[in-house]
């Protein structure tokens, strides 16, 4: 049996000191991220629609309304939530994105060249600027 390989074994810690440290800095900054990602949640409390890269609609997000955009779909405010409903796109995209009622939250339907997002509270500052 080999005793030296046996020692240099049990001499040798598993873990050393610097690495340790080094993966509790990596969970601290993974915790942070996730953290301010959860928490940057708020609801939002405006709606801007655009077609072909223009502003064709900009309201209150509590307040229900319908906005038909002729030919490719319509957009439907009510009880805070803003849908996509009627597409005339090919896929169907946008209607499957659901109800949207958070800022950064965004729906896009390529084909029709619409966007609509909720605007609302820290939305001033984004990663560029």
């Amino acid at each position: 049996m080999n005793y030296r390989r046996i020692e240099y074994v049990k001499k040798s810690p598993i873990l050393k000191k610097w690495e340790i440290i080094i993966t509790v800095i990596i969970y601290v900054i993974l915790i942070s991220v996730c953290a301010f990602l959860l928490l940057r949640n708020v609801d939002g409390d405006r709606v801007n629609v655009y077609c072909d890269g223009e502003l064709i609609y900009s309201g209150a997000l509590s307040q229900d309304h319908t906005i038909d955009i002729e030919g490719k779909c319509r957009v439907v405010i009510e009880s805070g939530y803003v849908h996509v409903v009627d597409s005339t796109c090919s896929n169907g995209l946008c209607e499957q994105c659901g109800k949207i009622n958070k800022v950064y939250q965004r729906i896009i339907c390529v084909p029709n060249r619409v966007l609509i997002e909720i605007s609302g509270e820290g939305r001033d500052v984004d990663a560029i600027t």
